[in-house]
């Protein structure tokens, strides 16, 4: 069952300091202006501005939601560096990105680790936005259909949910993402439709919403909202990450 709400997670992963993401939140009121209330946006800043976000959501008019762009899957113990998702709620948070592709690559993220993760964050209450998608191999030797079932199976095995849990699925190509080359929304149409397949096949009591990320930026968002694809909102990385291309891209999805 797929929600009609629409979605917009700005995931400004490592490249803004802190003063620049302070002031990138206190523009939200201003970017946010002529949303349309059927778009839920989502700020994933670095885990060092968790908190101005959180503060800055409660006391400005934005309406907005905070996430994380990552959590460990113990609730505590010896992690140097590590954050748990029972702490991430603790601060505010209410999402969390889990298995973005450039956390499976250079942390060596395996199946077994993100599986853990989602049940962690389950478990505290905290809504994961789960990253799968293939990488340039799989999709020239025409395996994206197997890597994603693949990824789908292995996450959601014996994961233990509370009925009506939403599933929040971000399919992003892996060689596509900070390449600048986005995949082209009239190729999407046969992914989506096969994650949505799955999602309503093995995870049947559960509403669901597949995004897709990969090179999304404001010259590209009216494509991919196009009703024909199925997507259901937008994982954006360095095009959410100025005021100028944030409230171009909030516009554009709110005319949709």
């Amino acid at each position: 069952m797929s929600l009609k709400k629409q979605y917009l997670i700005a995931n400004w992963k490592m490249e803004l300091l802190p003063k620049e993401e302070r002031a990138l939140l206190e523009k939200l009121p201003l970017v946010l202006k002529k949303k349309k209330k059927s778009l839920k946006v989502i700020v994933c800043p670095s885990f060092v501005s968790l908190v101005s976000a959180t503060q800055i959501k409660k006391y400005s008019s934005a309406i907005f939601d905070v996430g994380a762009q990552d959590c460990h899957w113990e609730e505590r113990g010896a992690y140097t560096g590590e954050i748990s998702a029972k702490a991430l709620v603790s601060l505010g948070c209410r999402y969390v990105l889990i298995g973005h592709s450039e956390r499976r690559v250079h942390n060596n993220e395996d199946e077994t680790v993100l599986r853990n993760k989602l049940q962690a964050a389950f478990n505290a209450r905290l809504q994961p936005i789960f990253c799968i998608g293939e990488t340039r191999d799989d999709r020239t030797n025409g395996k994206t259909l197997s890597r994603l079932r693949q990824q789908l199976s292995s996450a959601f095995s014996n994961c233990t949910m509370k009925r009506n849990q939403l599933i929040c699925i971000a399919y992003e190509p892996v060689w596509s993402i900070g390449s600048g080359t986005p995949l082209n929304a009239d190729d999407l149409t046969k992914e989506i439709q096969f994650i949505k397949e799955w999602l309503t096949t093995h995870l049947s009591s559960h509403p669901h919403v597949v995004l897709y990320g990969g090179s999304v930026d404001e010259r590209s968002v009216s494509n991919y909202l196009s009703p024909k694809t199925g997507i259901d909102g937008l994982l954006v990385g360095s095009a959410s990450q100025s005021v100028k291309r944030l409230s171009k891209i909030v516009s554009l999805m709110s005319l949709s």
